[in-house]
């Protein structure tokens, strides 16, 4: 999925700051958001200037053999 530069409602570049990253963490962090209920494959941005908040991943969006099948 395509993780944006800047915040997709307000545009602002400078308030768009990553939140959580699954790859970064100890474990105190871990267990924190995993209380938040944040996913480990999912990377958080947060805008601090409208307060707008995007969950993204990392991996690429294919189609699978059986949904070309479909088609």
């Amino acid at each position: 999925m395509f993780i944006p530069k800047r915040c997709p409602r307000c545009r602002d570049i400078a308030g768009w700051t990553e939140v959580y990253n699954p790859h970064c963490h100890s474990s105190i962090e871990s267990f924190i958001n995993f209380i938040k209920g944040y996913s480990t494959r999912d990377y958080v941005y947060r805008c601090e200037n409208c307060g707008y908040e995007g969950v993204y991943n990392d991996h690429a969006e294919t189609l699978d053999r059986n949904f070309r099948r479909r088609l």
